[in-house]
């Protein structure tokens, strides 16, 4: 079974498609950030990148031919304080959504207000104000499925779009998604092939819209949409520091 330089085993199917991936003329590696660049920690504010894997990142992005991205529904602010800022790295925060208007903004400030309320009587959770809406993070609540389903009657009656992760209930009040987002970056770079690595559930709309020679990667367990799989944060970096191996080999 094929190894990348730090000696850790990549799927022979998926070396075949990192190696089929390489020889295209141009393409875009794009990344979601908690769980795959990032370990899954209890606080979200704490949730530094894994130094290697994140290091192999960026080294993606100083080859000739090759555009990266960060998909997140991290803020793109936010992203930048966790990885510094680079020219040659999209940060595409709100899981790729936009505001349609300004009346959305009214709704955006009546969502955060509601589930901040909500922290009277969930004893335990935050809640993440963003641009196009707000995120209730219920990990460390006293009472977690009781807290998720209050914050998913909030959600609806708002009227926002619900996106539910790992521990967390998401209001969208924008357009779009992680699959639009990636399509626009194709667009955008003129990317030949699209690699899209992720974690969670919200990464699936980016999933769906990658079809060989793209490469759809699933960290983890979990039901899942993507072509391939890889067990963990460090297992990214192997897929980064092999891409980049082949694509050195082939210039």
């Amino acid at each position: 079974m094929p190894c990348d330089a730090g000696g850790r085993l990549i799927d022979p199917a998926l070396d075949a498609a990192l190696s089929r991936f390489a020889v295209q003329q141009q393409v875009l590696v794009a990344s979601d950030y908690d769980g795959t660049l990032s370990p899954i920690v209890a606080d979200p504010a704490a949730a530094t990148p894994h130094t290697v894997t994140l290091e192999a990142f960026l080294a993606l992005s100083h080859v000739v031919g090759v555009a990266t991205a960060i998909v997140s529904g991290r803020t793109p602010e936010h992203l930048a304080e966790f990885v510094g800022t680079n020219e040659n790295v999209h940060l595409v925060g709100n899981h790729g959504a936009t505001m349609d208007s300004g009346h959305d903004a009214d709704r955006v400030r009546e969502l955060a207000r509601q589930l901040t309320e909500l922290l009277g009587t969930h004893p335990g959770a935050a809640v993440e104000p963003k641009a196009t809406g707000a995120a209730f993070h219920y990990r460390h609540s006293t009472d977690p499925d009781a807290a998720s389903a209050a914050a998913r009657s909030v959600v609806r009656a708002v009227g926002a779009s619900m996106i539910e992760g790992k521990m967390v209930v998401e209001g969208v009040l924008g357009s779009g998604d992680k699959g639009t987002a990636l399509r626009a970056l194709r667009d955008e770079t003129h990317a030949a092939a699209v690699l899209f690595i992720g974690d969670d559930v919200t990464d699936e709309a980016a999933f769906g819209v990658l079809t060989p020679p793209d490469i759809s990667i699933k960290v983890g367990d979990g039901d899942t949409s993507a072509m391939f799989r890889v067990p963990d944060v460090p297992d990214v970096g192997a897929v980064f520091r092999r891409l980049h191996e082949l694509l050195a080999d082939g210039s």
